[in-house]
């Protein structure tokens, strides 16, 4: 036995050189931050990463519980429905958060102890304070259902795969809730799919589910819409292995099964939204989890195909192979895959465990090893990726593993075209930014003036300051928006409004019903374009005329925060003009030179 083993490290190393360049490095990243000893079968967090961890007691009248926990692993409440019927008890199968931060958890009610039979199916939902909103048992008391999984949409309906009793028997089902639990519509599969694996939505808003057979090698797929209505199905599906299933963002699906016997690798097939099939391709490993990134690739995860470990590999659109890395997990030898999941980098997750442990294995968006952390306790279930980008985990217990976000802080900051009323701040573009947000005050305020502008810019120009003061800025990378996931804070940068002085660029108010300014005018004097800062949100009437009161245009503005326009006054003599701006509050007149 000891030399058979050798022999299958030995055939790993050697693969790895083969196959593959990619680098192997283990870094300082997925360190282990708080590790609590609440268990649990799945966990989900809120937009401020607050954790919510689902289990339950396996005893006459025993609960499903819920756990709440601060990011920094805090207890800040736990929960759960007290039944006390002795002859049940309830098993939790998920737990999912809404938009407002409300837990929803399902699970199934069981009847009997040494030899539990299915009941019914159970859904909860919590508040932010652990209030228990609503609780339904479905279909009935004892009709013999049972849940898998859930995903919530964003706006708040709910969506539990399990099985349920349809006219033809018990069949895999989807039931969506709306937000205060009134039943919208059962989906049921008349299609032979088999018991319920797992199911996510797409980026083109339809559903996929993954089934496999109760008995024999068979697997099955489909693909509904947010209506419960079939779009369409490929089952049976001859395989060793469980498989799964995922969408990209142009409706297309990717299928993931192994081979009808042992040892023949993974066969991944990419499907037409309308059922088709595109292509399948058969590779060098044993893949029965698949999820498909922002880049629309999938990327799949399994055993190697001698032994056990984490393996992935990541597959274009046309079915050829990026990369593969067999032994992402080293000399761990990793067992116990549950879970995979990619971040908005692309990079991948799988949770997984050993004998006694719970393991987390990372593998870069380039196929290179990033990290594996194993943790005491069993095996990894559930697993989370925060808006703080550390890694959220519960198996034999709940812990919080830290990570560097990849989005870092603009470098290069300066400001620039500084008038005494305006400034342009600038940075430099930071790869994989989808926005970037830039704040600014007055030295002598706490009130930060805000922006958020686009990756494609590289700067942002505020107006309305005040003349002949003391600024500062700062700006961070957005990377991700939602969930949120920005880089952290600029440290504090300076700049200074130029004097102010009677005339020309700030002269702003000739006739006024109050003292405040509407709006500044900017550059005064001009030549071809200039433009209307407006200083408050508001509806706005502005007409540009010459020193005789001749109407030369009229624009009419619905302004929100922070919000410019722009008046081309190329077409203009030079000489001195005027601009009538009118409010539903107050008309002001500004005088405008054009050079």
């Amino acid at each position: 036995m000891e030399n058979k083993n050798q022999t299958t490290k030995n055939m790993k190393k050697l693969l790895i050189l083969l196959i593959s360049t990619i680098p192997i490095w283990a870094g300082a990243q997925g360190t282990l931050d708080w590790n609590q000893s609440t268990r649990g079968v799945a966990i989900a967090l809120d937009n401020q990463n607050n954790s919510y961890v689902t289990d339950y007691d396996y005893n006459p009248a025993g609960d499903i519980s819920l756990i709440k926990r601060d990011p920094q692993g805090n207890l800040i409440w736990a929960t759960s429905f007290n039944q006390t019927d002795n002859t049940k008890w309830e098993r939790a199968s998920w737990v999912e958060t809404d938009n407002a931060g409300n837990a929803v958890v399902i699970g199934t009610l069981m009847s009997g102890y040494s030899n539990p039979v299915v009941a019914a199916s159970i859904i909860m939902k919590f508040d932010v304070n652990g209030n228990l909103l609503w609780r339904q048992i479905f279909d009935g008391p004892f009709d013999g259902s049972s849940t898998t999984k859930c995903i919530i949409d964003a706006t708040n309906n709910i969506y539990v795969l399990g099985i349920g009793v349809s006219p033809n028997g018990l069949k895999t089902r989807v039931k969506k809730f709306d937000a205060t639990g009134v039943v919208l519509w059962d989906y049921f599969d008349n299609y032979g799919v088999g018991a319920p694996v797992n199911f996510k939505f797409t980026p083109d808003n339809h559903i996929v589910i993954a089934g496999r057979g109760v008995t024999g090698n068979i697997n099955g797929y489909s693909k509904i819409d947010l209506n419960g209505n079939h779009v369409w199905n490929i089952s049976p599906v001859s395989s060793f292995t469980v498989g799964d299933i995922a969408g990209d963002a142009f409706g297309n699906s990717y299928i993931v099964h192994g081979t009808p016997g042992s040892g023949g690798g993974t066969i991944v097939r990419k499907i037409k939204p309308n059922g088709n099939e595109i292509w399948q391709r058969n590779f060098a490993l044993t893949a029965f989890r698949i999820e498909v990134g922002t880049d629309n690739f999938p990327v799949v995860a399994g055993f190697p195909v001698a032994g056990a470990g984490a393996a992935f590999a990541k597959i274009n659109s046309n079915g050829n192979l990026i990369w593969l890395n067999p032994d992402a997990d080293g000399p761990n030898i990793l067992l116990l895959h549950s879970l995979l999941i990619l971040d908005q980098f692309n990079n991948a997750y799988l949770a997984a465990g050993q004998l006694g442990s719970m393991a987390v294995c990372k593998v870069n968006s380039n196929g290179s090893n990033a990290w594996t952390t194993i943790i005491s306790g069993s095996g990894a279930v559930g697993l989370e990726i925060g808006t703080d980008y550390n890694v959220y985990a519960v198996g034999g217990s709940t812990v919080r593993l830290l990570q560097t976000s990849p989005c870092t802080v603009p470098s290069n900051r300066t400001s620039s075209n500084i008038t005494p009323t305006s400034v342009k701040l600038n940075w430099a573009s930071v790869p994989g930014a989808v926005q970037y947000q830039v704040w600014t005050r007055k030295t002598t305020s706490t009130t930060w003036r805000k922006r958020t502008v686009p990756a494609t810019k590289t700067f942002a120009t505020f107006t309305v300051l005040d003349c002949g003061s003391d600024y500062v800025w700062k700006v961070r990378t957005v990377c991700n928006a939602s969930p949120l996931v920005t880089s952290s804070w600029s440290g504090l940068e300076n700049y200074s409004t130029a004097a102010c002085f009677a005339g020309g660029e700030v002269d702003r108010i000739i006739n006024s019903e109050t003292n405040s300014t509407m709006a500044v005018i900017f550059p005064n004097p001009a030549n071809e374009y200039t433009q209307i800062s407006f200083e408050s949100p508001g509806h706005f009437n502005v007409v540009l005329m010459d020193i005789s009161g001749r109407i030369i245009k009229e624009s009419t503005y619905t302004i929100t925060e922070d919000q410019t326009q722009e008046i081309d006054i190329r077409n203009l003599q030079s000489g001195i003009y005027l601009l009538q701006i009118t409010s539903d509050k107050k008309s002001q007149q500004y005088r405008l030179v054009k050079q």
